[in-house]
């Protein structure tokens, strides 16, 4: 059987979403990497908008007086909302990650759950984020590909057209833990 080496792969600490994405185009590096806190991949993903915007959902419902919550908020770039936040996305690689967010660029939509309990005037969360890389993923259009038509009948073609080597399905977990403070 035949093995790639990971022994020249960067690790899961230092891995930048340009080495993550020619990892996947190549073929080449581990198919699966978990991503926790301090990793260069988990600090970029925490400083997009829309994790903020979650932080801020989970705040005001503690706030409230809920001790526990378990929910997820996801990020989408399907539909007519979508285009504008694909648009955004993407010229992000236009600049070489100077504005948006590589980290979102490369993941593309994404589901974030979290597992969040309270103790006084502190919350502390767990977020957890589960992404896989396809060439479906990559070469979907706007609107059409997000749609179950397109995801079963032209996506799924071309997805079994990479069923190994370059362009291959690759995965990444990501799970952190942030502490929150209720004001």
């Amino acid at each position: 059987m035949l093995r790639l080496s990971t022994e020249n792969s960067p690790s899961n600490k230092e891995i930048t979403p340009w080495q993550l994405g020619v990892e996947w185009l190549s073929g080449k590096g581990p198919r699966h990497r978990d991503f926790t806190n301090g990793d260069l991949m988990t600090e970029m993903l925490r400083k997009h908008s829309h994790v903020q915007k979650t932080r801020d959902i989970i705040l005001s419902k503690m706030a409230l007086g809920q001790r526990s919550l378990v929910g997820s908020n996801s990020y989408k770039l399907g539909g007519i909302k979508g285009v504008g936040l694909y648009l955004k996305d993407y010229s992000t690689l236009l600049t070489g990650g100077l504005t948006g967010n590589l980290a979102v660029t490369y993941l593309r939509s994404y589901n974030l759950e979290y597992i969040a309990a309270a103790y006084n005037n502190t919350v502390v969360v767990l977020f957890s984020v589960e992404n896989s890389s396809t060439m479906q993923s990559a070469s979907r259009p706007p609107i059409l590909g997000y749609l179950p038509i397109w995801q079963q009948t032209a996506g799924k073609r071309i997805n079994e057209k990479f069923k190994t080597g370059w362009g291959s399905k690759t995965t990444q977990s990501f799970n952190w833990t942030e502490t929150l403070y209720i004001k």
